[in-house]
């Protein structure tokens, strides 16, 4: 059976992203290769989610990448608008932690990306290479 993308779309989404809450922490997993209609589908959820967790105060986000971290360049540039809106929104967290494990295809390559597109806006961003640097980071945070 051939998987057809809806009427309205060109592409269906390459890659997959999950979110869930646990107090004011927005935990993401996430699994590339990322396509331009992927990165449209996170910025909607993304958005979602922080402004109901903004709603409750300060938050933070860890994002876990799994197998690829290899995107499109329009999906690279959808990542930037979606940093736009949630600075311009005032609702972005205080800190975002993306965990690239050694193993991630891509994540030396789209790391220093990542990075880059997150300063550009002025949200606080680091990338490491395990869960447990990464939570440590956004505890000594916490308020």
């Amino acid at each position: 059976m051939t998987r057809r993308p809806p009427p309205h779309r060109l592409f269906v989404p390459h890659g997959q992203a999950e979110f869930s809450r646990q107090g004011q922490r927005l935990w993401g997993v996430a699994e590339g290769p990322f396509n331009l209609e992927l990165a449209q589908e996170v910025h909607r959820r993304v958005l979602d989610w922080c402004q109901r967790l903004h709603a409750d105060g300060a938050f933070d986000h860890l994002c876990a990448f799994r197998g690829s971290a290899l995107a499109s360049p329009e999906a690279l540039q959808q990542l930037g608008n979606m940093l736009r809106d949630l600075a311009a929104q005032g609702i972005a967290p205080v800190r975002t932690a993306y965990v690239f494990p050694p193993e991630l295809e891509g994540g030396s390559l789209l790391s220093p990306l990542f990075e880059r597109a997150f300063a550009a806006t002025g949200l606080p961003m680091r990338v490491f290479a395990s869960q447990a640097e990464a939570l440590d980071w956004l505890n000594a945070s916490l308020p």
